[in-house]
C-alpha cells in the first residue's frame, strides 16, 4: 500500500477537562496514555499549552514533558507547541537543555507565536499580542545561541549577559527546534532558513499547496532533494482521530466527540473571555482534520497524508472530554491494526 514510505506517529495529550477537581485524576490519566503509547511504539508524544481553562489543564506542558522523561525510555518528547512569548528565553534555554539531558536526547522544541482568540492568555502574561511574532523569532535565536554556548544577547525584547548556560543540551548542536507554520509567506521562510515545521490542522490539499512552495523554495535556494526530503521527513501536521472495530460504531462515536469538543472548546473560551471582559475571536474550524472508522478506513486517510509527503502526523486519540479508556481503545487499534503499514525501518530524527 505504501511502497516504503515511511510516516511518523505522535500522540497530542490535549484533553478537555471542565471539572477543575478531577484536574489530579487527569494528569494522572495522561501520565499512562504517555507510558502506554511507549509500549505501543508511538513515536512521540506531544504536549500543548493553554492556560486557565479546562481546554489544557496541566498548563504546563514543560513540567510534565519532566514526568514523562523521567517515567519513558524510547519515545521522543515534543511540543506543539509552546507560546514563545509567555516564557523567558534564558529559563526556557535551560528547562529544555535540563530536559534533553533528562531524556537523553529525545526532546523536539516546537514553538509558536500563541493563539490569538486566547486573549485572556495575553492579558495574563502582561504580552501585546502584535509583538508576538516578533518576540517569537527573537526567541529561537536565543535559544539556539544559548545551546551552542552563547552567552551575550542585544535584542529588541531582551538583553542580557549570562556567564555560562548549565547544562549544555545533550543533543548536538542542540535538539530539534521547529516553528508552527499556517501561512504561505511561513512555509517559504522556513525553506529559506532550512528548517522543518509543524505544519497544524490543514486538509491534505492544502498541505500539498503548501509543501509544494516549500519544495520551490528550497530549490530556488540550491537545496538538494536530500535536504529538503531530510526536511520534510521531521516535519509534522496534525489530525485527531477516532478508531474503532466497526464504521458503525466509529460513526456513533467519533462524530459526537469531536463535535462536544468544538463546542467545549468554544464555551469555556467564550466563559473566560467574558470574565475579562474581552470579545471571543472566533477561530478556524477543521472538520477535513479529523478522521475516523475502521482500522481498514482510516489507513486510506493515512495513505492521503503519506502522498503529501509530510513526515509525521500528529494524532489527538482522546477528544475532548473522551473517557480514557475510550481513547486508549482507538490508540491501540491504530497502533496495532494500521501503524504497522506506514513504518518501515523508520529512524527518528
Amino acid at each position: 500500500m505504501t511502497n516504503g514510505v515511511t510516516m511518523k506517529f505522535g500522540n497530542i495529550l490535549f484533553p478537555y477537562n471542565g471539572d477543575p477537581s478531577r484536574d489530579t485524576m487527569l494528569i494522572a490519566e495522561l501520565l499512562r496514555e504517555a507510558q502506554i503509547s511507549e509500549e505501543l511504539g508511538v513515536d512521540a508524544m506531544w504536549l500543548a499549552e493553554h492556560h486557565f481553562s479546562g481546554i489544557c489543564p496541566y498548563a504546563d506542558p514543560v513540567g510534565l514533558a519532566t514526568a514523562i522523561a523521567a517515567t519513558t525510555h524510547r519515545i521522543k518528547i515534543g511540543f506543539s507547541v509552546l507560546q514563545a512569548s509567555f516564557h523567558h528565553p534564558v529559563k526556557l534555554a535551560e528547562q529544555i537543555a535540563f530536559l534533553d539531558n533528562l531524556s537523553r536526547g529525545r526532546m523536539i522544541v516546537g514553538l509558536g507565536r500563541g493563539n490569538n482568540a486566547a486573549l485572556y492568555e495575553y492579558d495574563a502574561y502582561k504580552v501585546n499580542e502584535e509583538e508576538t511574532p516578533e518576540r517569537l523569532v527573537e526567541t529561537e535565536e536565543l535559544l539556539t545561541t544559548l545551546w551552542t554556548g552563547g552567552t551575550v544577547h542585544q535584542g529588541k525584547y531582551w538583553q542580557f549577559q549570562i556567564p555560562a548556560l548549565r547544562p549544555q543540551p545533550y543533543s548536538r548542536p542542540h535538539p530539534l527546534m521547529l516553528r508552527s507554520v499556517v501561512k504561505d509567506a511561513s512555509f517559504i521562510d522556513m525553506a529559506r532558513q532550512n528548517r522543518p515545521f509543524l505544519a497544524g490542522f490543514v486538509s491534505e490539499e492544502a498541505l500539498k499547496h503548501s509543501l509544494h512552495l516549500y519544495r520551490t523554495a528550497m530549490r530556488e535556494d540550491g537545496r538538494t532533494s536530500d535536504e529538503i526530503d531530510a526536511n520534510l521527513a521531521n516535519s509534522w501536521t496534525w489530525r485527531r482521530i477516532f478508531v474503532a472495530d466497526t464504521n458503525a460504531e466509529a460513526e456513533r462515536i467519533g462524530p459526537p466527540a469531536f463535535r462536544a469538543m468544538r463546542s467545549d472548546r468554544r464555551g469555556e473560551s467564550e466563559r473566560l473571555h467574558a470574565a475579562v471582559g474581552r470579545v471571543t475571536r472566533a477561530s478556524r474550524q477543521q472538520e477535513d482534520a479529523f478522521i475516523f472508522g475502521t482500522p481498514e478506513r482510516v489507513a486510506e486517510s493515512i495513505e492521503k497524508m503519506v502522498s503529501t509527503g509530510i513526515g509525521g502526523t500528529i494524532l489527538q486519540f482522546r477528544l475532548g472530554s473522551m473517557p480514557a479508556d475510550l481513547a486508549e481503545r482507538s490508540l491501540r487499534l491504530f497502533m496495532t491494526e494500521v501503524a504497522p503499514a506506514f513504518q518501515h525501518d523508520k529512524e527518528l530524527a
